[in-house]
């Protein structure tokens, strides 16, 4: 059975911004240690669209890069899920009236994210129609 949570009920990582609420960061504390992740959000300009911004996240590699196709499997998936979410109110807040894009990497973090994620739009604290995200919970009857 699938039900829903408000992804601002959830356990989530405390993240601070930067670059202009451009980029965020976290640190996930799981099974395998800490791991820094990133959240960035790209402007682009799609044809027949206008502009909107690719929400990409993934590990702080050593280098300073980011890498969205390592799977650090620290066991807290739902919990940067949140986080990653959660990221989305603080960026609409600062950049309202744009549009957020989403996708996996490859074929199977995208399924995934459609598994895990709904995005329903609703109001901000100031009355202004913004997007909620929730996170499926898969539970057994």
């Amino acid at each position: 059975m699938n039900k829903t949570i408000d992804v601002m009920l959830l356990d989530q990582y405390e993240y601070f911004a930067k670059n202009n609420f451009l980029t965020y960061q976290f640190t996930s504390e799981g099974v395998k240690g800490s791991v820094e992740k990133i959240v960035q959000y790209s402007k682009l300009t799609i044809p027949g669209v206008g502009i909107v911004y690719n929400l990409g996240f993934g590990d702080l590699s050593e280098d300073g890069n980011i890498s969205d196709i390592t799977n650090s499997n620290n066991g807290d998936m739902e919990k940067v899920l949140a986080t990653v979410a959660n990221t989305v109110y603080d960026f609409i807040e600062n950049y309202p009236n744009q549009l957020v894009f989403a996708h996996g990497s490859t074929t199977i973090r995208t399924k995934l994210y459609q598994r895990k994620l709904i995005v329903i739009f609703v109001y901000n604290r100031k009355g202004e129609m913004i997007c909620l995200l929730q996170l499926r919970k898969v539970t057994k009857a």
